[in-house]
Parts: structure tokens; C-alpha cells; sequence
């Protein structure tokens, strides 16, 4: 074999020459379109989480009237003989504050508690002042006996009346009680005395209920009992708020 011969028997080791586009034109073969680039996925950041709301005090208890101070109470109080302390001031973000409240312990003429009631002095004197007048004059005439302390009693207490305005206890401006208890022994509550159970003594304690609730109306702007709603069938509830009403 020459030369030339053996160039045609022998496979080239070189690779074809990949087909031009005018090449596969010619050959009547359609040109490949390139395949679209595929982007990198991208990770979409979390929704954002929302931020939390600081509670707002209501928009009426932004508007209310505070109670008055009177530097002048604490000296009454402690003249009337009544154990107490002054408690420190404070304003919650709600609005309920204390200002110029007392921690009584008792409220003189011999009335003491079981622990500390914190209300604003003038509902401390005005309290000290319808004990000693009514309850106590009262109590003897138809008991016969003294009132000597008192429970189931609540003072401050952050909480809203109807309406959403701060209730006159928010502000220590209220007082709750609901036990009397005598120097002989004997012991009445509203729960239990305000309506007579058709003995005796039922009859003579929703009397004495009644004319110590009446006078209460003398001291305090509102007075609340049994009468008044399902939440005081326990108790009296006097405040010195802007409202006066007594049932």
C-alpha cells in the first residue's frame, strides 16, 4: 500500500469538526435554538412578624378627673384616732394611681381591721367620720353594743367600670365593707343581713342596715348595696368620685 492508501484505511485519532450553522443550513437541518440559562433559586426572606402593641390606657380614663389633693387630711385622720401610714404614690400605664392614699389600719374609736385597707385620705376621714356619727350611734340604739372592727373590706384596686372608665377604686377614691363586727360577739354582714330573714333580730339588723346606709349618704358621693346591682349584694361601696348618686 502507498502512502495515500493507507490515509484512507487508517481512522483519523482527530475528532470531527462539530457542523457550522451555515453548514447544517445547507444540509437543509433546522439551527438548535441555545436552551435558556436557568436562574439560581433565591430563598424569599420570611414574612415579617408583627410588632407587638404596648396596651393603651382608654380614652375615657385619659380624660378623667383625678381626685383633689388635701395635704391637710392626714393631720383630721390622725385626730379622729385613726391608725395608718401614708402609702407611696404611684401611676400604673392603665392610669390607676395612687396619690396622697393612707394605709389604715384602723379608723378610730376603737374600729380596727383585720390588715391595711389603701384609700385616698379624704375617703379614710370621711369613712373614721361616718363610723364614729352614724354606725356607732346607730349600733348602740339597737344593739346595744359598739361596733369594734370591721372585714371583708377592699380599698384600691386597679380595674375598670362600665363605660371603660377607671373605677373610682383605680384612683383609691373607693371604699368596700361588708362585716360589722360588735364588742359582744356578734357579727353581721350585708350578704347575709341586708334583707330580713323574718326573725327578730333579721328585722333589726336590715333596719340598722338601712338608716347606716342612709347616713352614708352624708359623706360620700356615691353609696352602693344590695339594692343597687348583682356585683354589691356583699357589701356597701362609698367613693367620693364626681358622680353623686345614693341608692
Amino acid at each position: 500500500l502507498d502512502e495515500a492508501d493507507l490515509e484512507e484505511a487508517v481512522p483519523s485519532d482527530q475528532p470531527e469538526e462539530a457542523a457550522t450553522p451555515e453548514a447544517s443550513a445547507a444540509q437543509g437541518r433546522p439551527e438548535a435554538s441555545p436552551a435558556p440559562a436557568t436562574p439560581p433559586a433565591v430563598a424569599e426572606p420570611p414574612p415579617a412578624l408583627p410588632m407587638p402593641r404596648p396596651a393603651a390606657p382608654s380614652t375615657h380614663s385619659a380624660s378623667q378627673a383625678r381626685p383633689p389633693l388635701d395635704p391637710q387630711c392626714p393631720l383630721r385622720l390622725e385626730r379622729l384616732g385613726a391608725l395608718f401610714q401614708s402609702s407611696p404614690d404611684f401611676v400604673e400605664e392603665s392610669g390607676c394611681q395612687n396619690q396622697g392614699a393612707v394605709a389604715v389600719e384602723g379608723f378610730g374609736g376603737g374600729v380596727s381591721l383585720p390588715g391595711r385597707v389603701v384609700v385616698a385620705c379624704p375617703v379614710a376621714e370621711a369613712t373614721a367620720l361616718w363610723l364614729r356619727k352614724v354606725v356607732q350611734t346607730e349600733a348602740l340604739e339597737t344593739f346595744g353594743t359598739p361596733v369594734v372592727g370591721l372585714s371583708n373590706v377592699n380599698g384600691y384596686s386597679c380595674r375598670m367600670s362600665s363605660g371603660g372608665y377607671i373605677s373610682e377604686h383605680g384612683f383609691a377614691n373607693a371604699i368596700d365593707i361588708g362585716t360589722f363586727h360588735f364588742e359582744d360577739g356578734r357579727r353581721v354582714n350585708i350578704e347575709g343581713g341586708w334583707r330580713s330573714d323574718g326573725t327578730a333580730m333579721g328585722d333589726l339588723t336590715a333596719d340598722w342596715f338601712a338608716r347606716i346606709n342612709e347616713g352614708a349618704c352624708d359623706y360620700f358621693q356615691l353609696v352602693l348595696n344590695p339594692n343597687s346591682d348583682a356585683a354589691h349584694q356583699d357589701h356597701f361601696h362609698f367613693d367620693l368620685g364626681p358622680w353623686k348618686s345614693c341608692d
